[in-house]
């Protein structure tokens, strides 16, 4: 089967849930035999080597962007040309331009068009303009696609909320590789330590995550933690830390990729997720995946889940950081309870090879009815 992915963003040029996802997905798909090309903005300068992949990549660069995303007109043309082209055209995030000119050229005829959804709303943007985003462009995107991924049935209730027609859509969890993210013994002489993961942004609530491990080490001087991630709040995150001595505490590691993401989770003790909204994200199942008990927010299509592996606390809520990790701190056998109870969890139905099983299925019955 030939495939058309398009994400603006792609790992390793782009580390966050969505680049990766396509990479993955993309790798995968190859050993099945399908034969995949990604179109994709890339950064026109990187300092990162090309990558040593087993699928096409066509980088339309980055000229203009707007709240980080890709304004890539060169892009349609070029799908325009090669809509009848491909058995699939998949397209990933409504919330990116380069999804957003698949599904008019899908208006406008083309092969079938699958859209992942990687969370309904954006941090980048003002809440009331996402609004009136998501019932107008947000709705036609989704709607014009021939069927649509989402993660979790959350999801698709609100999606159907919107006005995307419910027969369009899919539920396939998201998955991680369980023979790469796996639990280790720990070393009984490492620190209790706190690992974070994410793009240091607003929308992700690092501000809360660092106010609450502050409080933490009152209690618990000797604890580290891990702000392992890029973003723009990393200098004022950074000055905070040093301005108050806590840079012997608090690690910023930077960017890291992700097949060295293991052997941070390997020697931390717990994930700590503080995040205003999300999708599926991967980091929460890499660490689940690894044994870690974690501590998230109340995001809803997640609580089901965090509340199989870990403590639920309330968004920007220091003493509920403070408190969830004064409990695992203090309680191992809870802390191994959770890590075990969230690693069968992932085992049984958040594996990457499952997810890719049935993304396939979907691209199978929509071939064979366009045929």
């Amino acid at each position: 089967m030939n495939v058309l992915r398009i994400s603006s963003d792609l790992y390793p040029y782009v580390v966050g849930g969505i680049g990766l996802h396509s990479h993955l997905l993309s790798e995968e798909q190859v050993k099945d035999g399908h034969n995949i090309t990604v179109y994709t903005c890339l950064p026109e300068k990187s300092d990162i080597n090309p990558m040593d992949v087993h699928y096409n990549v066509v980088n339309f660069g980055r000229k203009f962007q707007l709240f980080g995303n890709t304004f890539c007109l060169n892009m349609f043309w070029k799908l325009f040309r090669n809509r009848y082209n491909y058995d699939i055209i998949d397209g990933h995030s409504h919330l990116f331009i380069s999804t957003n000119i698949a599904a008019v050229v899908r208006r406008l005829g083309s092969a079938p068009l699958v859209i992942t959804n990687h969370g309904l709303r954006s941090q980048a943007v003002p809440a009331w303009f996402q609004e009136i985003y998501l019932k107008t462009v947000g709705r036609f995107t989704f709607n014009s696609a021939d069927k649509v991924i989402t993660f979790t049935e959350r999801e698709k209730e609100d999606m159907v909320a919107i006005g995307v027609k419910p027969e369009k859509i899919v539920i396939i969890p998201n998955g991680v590789d369980t023979d790469v993210f796996h639990p280790v013994e720990k070393d009984a002489s490492n620190p209790f330590t706190v690992i974070w993961v994410g793009r240091l942004s607003a929308g992700k609530g690092l501000k809360y995550a660092i106010l609450g491990f502050e409080k933490f080490l009152q209690n618990a001087p000797s604890a580290l933690m891990y702000v392992v991630g890029d973003g723009p709040y990393l200098d004022a995150a950074q000055a905070y830390v040093c301005d108050n001595g806590l840079d012997k505490s608090i690690i910023f590691t930077g960017r890291v990729d992700n097949e060295e993401m293991l052997s941070y989770y390997t020697r931390s003790s717990v994930y700590l997720m503080t995040s205003m909204s999300e999708g599926m994200p991967r980091t929460l199942l890499e660490a689940m995946a690894c044994g870690l008990p974690v501590v998230c927010t109340d995001i809803p299509q997640l609580v089901p889940i965090i509340e199989a592996g870990g403590i639920v606390i309330q968004k920007k809520d220091v003493d509920e950081v403070v408190a969830a990790l004064e409990r695992l701190y203090g309680d191992v056998s809870l802390s191994e309870e959770f890590g075990l109870s969230g690693r069968k969890m992932i085992e049984e139905g958040y594996s990457l090879s499952a997810m890719n099983a049935e993304t396939e299925k979907v691209y199978e019955e929509l071939t064979s009815n366009y045929k």
